[in-house]
């Protein structure tokens, strides 16, 4: 039984092959003398890159193109095909500080699908922007 994660005392292990014995992949939790088994509903378990992961494989959400408006907000478009509103003021402490001068700000670029300022030397990951924005449809807040 492969060990997934230890910490806090808790140990989990793993079991995600079919065979005679375990019949559905499930889950052990150690914690002391307690022990728990948790079923999956459904094998959820993928490779990828050459590591198993959790859960279903998802197309890694990227920015197409990026377009700076007034009050820090922003028109986004994702790779998906939405092209949604992000304001910008929600980026809260001291890395995201120079953001609130327009000349760093209203200058973005889009490397390798993340949205930078400053030469690359600020960025935000596209899941926490696309999470944090608004669906935004032929000019209107939707």
């Amino acid at each position: 039984m492969p060990e997934l994660s230890r910490f806090f005392g808790l140990v989990i292990k793993m079991i995600f092959k079919d065979d005679d014995k375990h019949h559905k992949p499930h889950v052990h939790v150690f914690y002391g003398e307690n022990e728990a088994s948790v079923k999956l509903r459904r094998p959820v378990m993928y490779v990828s890159n050459g590591f198993v992961c959790g859960g279903e494989p998802q197309e890694r959400i990227q920015i197409v193109s990026v377009k700076p408006l007034d009050d820090m907000m922003m028109l986004i478009e994702f790779n998906n095909g939405e092209t949604r509103l992000f304001d910008a003021t929600c980026l809260d402490g001291s890395a995201f500080a120079p953001l609130r001068e327009d000349s760093i700000f209203n200058n973005p670029a889009v490397e390798h699908g993340i949205v930078t300022w400053n030469n690359g030397q600020i960025d935000c990951a596209p899941e926490y922007m696309y999470e944090r924005s608004f669906e935004y449809s032929d000019g209107v807040y939707v």
